[in-house]
């Protein structure tokens, strides 16, 4: 199911939004998106820190799904947030073809549309980065988790130096000039609470990432 409306959004966030537009088309190819072992092992650390039971969950920057999946095939019920329309449309896609009853919501996750005490828990992947108010995006997660919910944010220590960024970065160039081309050679193609967290490590020789629970206490 999707829910979308117009979006008030700053200078700034409308140029995170062109961004994560432009990149939906190939985000999914990049590593940490997919295959047998990977996907086991985020279930099995989702379920470690969410726990069995089906609970309300809402996965904000959700982005093309990826989490929203997986805790959908753990029985979750999930409400994915995003406010970049490309990678909404892509997770819908993915969704409908495997059948995952998600709620997907076209939103600012700094600043949530939801009630107060609404979820059982919050999920964030690799989003506090790109947000230009961090710390006003955690107040809003930890205002709209139950009391003695939990907030699951996981992120990493990305790589800054040597020749993957700048793949990265002409990747995202290449897609940019292809797509600019293809329309002029082709028309017809168409903290109200204290929180208390603890850091967990974990990751192999080349690469390392780090998933907080937040609890609001």
């Amino acid at each position: 199911m999707m829910e979308s409306g117009k979006l008030e959004l700053d200078r700034t966030k409308e140029g995170v939004k062109k961004y994560w537009d432009y990149g939906s088309k190939f985000y999914d190819t990049a590593p940490g998106s997919g295959g047998d072992d990977e996907n086991q092992m985020w279930k099995e650390l989702l379920s470690g820190a969410i726990g069995q039971s089906p609970k309300n969950i809402l996965d904000v920057g959700s982005g093309t799904g990826i989490i929203a999946m997986y805790l959908a095939e753990l029985g979750h019920g999930v409400t994915a947030v995003d406010f970049s329309e490309g990678m909404m449309d892509v997770a819908r896609k993915k969704a409908l073809e495997k059948g995952a009853n998600i709620r997907f919501m076209d939103g600012d996750v700094e600043n949530l549309s939801f009630e107060d005490e609404t979820f059982d828990c919050v999920t964030a992947r690799y989003v506090l980065w790109t947000l230009p108010h961090p710390e006003k995006a955690v107040k809003e997660w930890v205002r709209v988790v139950k009391p003695g919910g939990k907030i699951v944010i996981i992120d990493g220590k990305w790589v800054t130096k040597g020749l993957l960024p700048l793949i990265s970065a002409a990747n995202y160039h290449i897609y940019r000039f292809i797509k600019k081309w293809k329309k002029i050679l082709s028309p017809t193609i168409i903290r109200r609470r204290s929180v208390s967290a603890s850091l967990i490590r974990m990751g192999s020789r080349k690469s390392r990432s780090w998933n907080m629970y937040l609890r609001p206490t």
